[in-house]
Parts: structure tokens; sequence; C-alpha cells
């Protein structure tokens, strides 16, 4: 997204619908009939890939991998899910794709795509706004561009009950954690794993500044240290954090968009 934002590339998000059915196995799979087609003795072999089976996200790699380079697309070595060629760039996680492209480069684009048609049945979802549950921001005019999870905080915050709590000034307490003369019960034990886990899924997507917080929360997951405070300032920090970022991107457009009227 970076190079989308630098070389001020177009974007074009397609999904694959029913992705894993569109792979063959490699290998027999036997499962029972489905309830209504019962046939004592017999049962089905599958030809093509479903949901649930293991080996399924492999092979659906596979056959899109194959597709692609068969469009004479290059795999880049490093990143096994990401092609490219002459006229475009081409990524993709397992049925979510994205293609960045030059603007005169829009024709073979199409025709590429269309030419993906041929063998998945791809829906075009058009210039990304959301991509793996991240927002995407874009202020193509400065050439910049944000990826923003407030959709993700906003449903921890909710799945804990903190929206309601008083967001904290900082992320960390300046404060040592103080040792538990106690032992946290299993369902507390539980809970608070849950935080700091939802909180690590979120910092792996993210800058490494406010690592240190989640490090010393990590240090009182067996219940022994009392970080369960930490545990709640913490999404809430970034809950706040981020709707602020964003109150700064409204009212930067809304300033441009003033400014361009007075213009006019």
């Amino acid at each position: 997204m970076a190079i989308a934002a630098v070389f001020d590339l177009e974007t074009l998000q397609l999904d694959v619908q029913n992705a894993f059915v569109h792979s063959k196995l490699d290998e027999e799979v036997y499962c029972e009939n489905p309830e209504g087609f019962n046939t004592h003795g017999y049962c089905i072999q599958l030809q093509k890939a479903l949901y649930g089976l293991r080996r399924a996200p492999r092979l659906w790699q596979q056959n899109l991998t194959k597709k692609l380079l068969d469009l004479q697309l290059r795999q880049i070595a490093e990143e096994p899910c990401v092609f490219v060629n002459d006229f475009l760039i081409i990524f993709f996680f397992v049925d979510d794709t994205m293609i960045l492209f030059h603007r005169e480069n829009r024709q073979q684009v199409m025709a590429f795509k269309d030419s993906l048609l041929e063998s998945f049945d791809i829906k075009e979802v058009g210039e990304v706004e959301w991509f793996l549950g991240v927002r995407v921001i874009r202020d193509r005019p400065n050439r910049k561009l944000w990826l923003c999870q407030d959709s993700y905080i906003n449903k921890i915050t909710n799945l804990f009950n903190l929206q309601f709590m008083r967001p904290p000034k900082t992320p960390m307490t300046t404060d040592s954690l103080i040792q538990n003369q106690g032992k946290a019960s299993p369902q507390k034990v539980h809970l608070y794993q849950q935080k700091v886990g939802s909180l690590l899924y979120y910092q792996a997507r993210r800058s490494p500044n406010r690592q240190q917080a989640l490090r010393i929360s990590e240090q009182s997951l067996s219940g022994t240290l009392c970080g369960r405070r930490q545990s709640h300032k913490l999404p809430v920090w970034y809950k706040v954090f981020g709707c602020r970022i964003l109150q700064r991107f409204r009212s930067l457009f809304v300033r441009k968009r003033r400014r361009l009227c007075r213009q006019c």
C-alpha cells in the first residue's frame, strides 16, 4: 500500500466467490452422503475441494498461482502471494485480491481481469476502502495513505464492555505492576488472556511504539501480577487515539473542500 501511495497507483479490489471449490483435489477423499441422499453401502467421492478440508487453502493457492503464472506474471520469491508484470501488481490473501496499476494501463488491467473471469467466479469490489478488516484512507493529492483498524478496536471494546470507560491519557501506566498477593480464578485468567491476545493481534499490524505496554501486560498472563487495570486501559486508549486521527482526517478534507469552493 505504501507503493500505491508514493506512485499514486489505482487500486482494484476483487473477491473470488467460493474460492476453495474451484480447486481440484490431488488425493482421494470420501465423505458420507448428505441428509436426504443416504443410500445403504454407498458414499460420495469428492472431485473438488470443500470448505473444511485441511488441504483446501493450499490447493486454492496452488490453483490461483498456476493461473497467474499462465498469464505471464512473475512471482515474487520473498512473497509467494505477490505477482507482477509490466503494467500491474497483484497480491491476494485467500479470496481477497488487490490489483495496483497506473491509470494509463486501465484497459490492459480490465483485459487481465476478464482472463481471470474465464477460470473463477469473481466479484469486482472497486477501489479499495476495506481490505482484511483494515480501513484504507487515501489523500491522493498529497500521495498519503493511512491504514486504520478502528472497526476492530470498536469490536474488542464492545466485547469486553469497555466502551464507557474513561479514556486514559497514555497507553501504559508509569507505575510498576504490583505483585498480586492472591491467585486469580481460572475465569479471570482466561478473560485477561483474551484481552491481551486481542491486542496482540492488533499490535502485529501496527507500529512498534506501543509494544512496551503489551510486553508488560504479557508478563501477567498467568494471573500472578496485577495487570488487569493495564489490560483495561490499552483498548480504550487505542479507540480514543484512532478516533482522534479520523477526526483529524475529516477536518483536513473539509478544509480542503471549503478552500476549493472559495476558489470556484
